[in-house]
């Protein structure tokens, strides 16, 4: 008998609501405010809420600038308003498409897909299991970071992730990014 199975389950939990088509709920802070919303309304509701520093960071940040062109997108579909500015904004990406802001590069993220490895990682944590080998017991010889990636080989989502080191890695980069003391 696997002495892991409880975990196992609440790890395939975790990665089947990953895999789960329908839109998951985004929350943002913004000027000290969370704001919940669908994928597909949470770049207005943010445009609502603050529009002078959605528009400042979509001038500067490719990221925002793709919001706020979601944000445009989603008012017209509606029927609701959209700042002068924003509209400004988006005539002249219409007139001049290399007018927006470049992308910095970098590995896209899927802050949804990081998410659920955090929580994998950190309910392995909880049930006593180490999360890395490098921190693993001497009487131990699974950790964290084996249970969440065979997991994630069953349910085939591991195709970027070629073997449980690639998760220790995913899980060091993501512990510095939110340290556990800040989440």
């Amino acid at each position: 008998m696997d002495k892991h199975k409880d975990i196992k389950d609440k790890i395939r939990q975790i990665f089947n609501s990953y895999k789960n088509p329908t839109g998951t709920l985004e929350i943002y802070e913004i000027k000290g405010e969370l704001i919940f919303g669908l994928p597909n309304e949470i770049d207005y509701k943010i445009m609502e809420l603050d529009p002078e520093g959605m528009i400042r960071n979509a001038l500067t940040e490719h990221d925002w600038f793709i919001k706020l062109m979601r944000a445009i997108a989603y008012a017209d579909l509606h029927g609701l308003n959209v700042p002068q500015d924003a509209r400004k904004i988006d005539a002249k990406y219409k007139l001049d498409p290399h007018s927006k802001p470049a992308n910095k590069g970098g590995r896209p993220k899927d802050i949804k897909f990081t998410t659920c490895i955090r929580i994998a990682m950190l309910e392995c944590i909880r049930a006593g299991i180490k999360p890395t080998k490098s921190e693993i017991w001497v009487t131990e010889t699974v950790c964290a970071a084996d249970i969440v990636w065979d997991i994630l080989f069953e349910l085939e989502l591991a195709e970027d992730y070629a073997d449980s080191t690639a998760i220790m890695r995913a899980w060091s980069r993501e512990i510095r990014r939110f340290p556990l003391d800040k989440t």
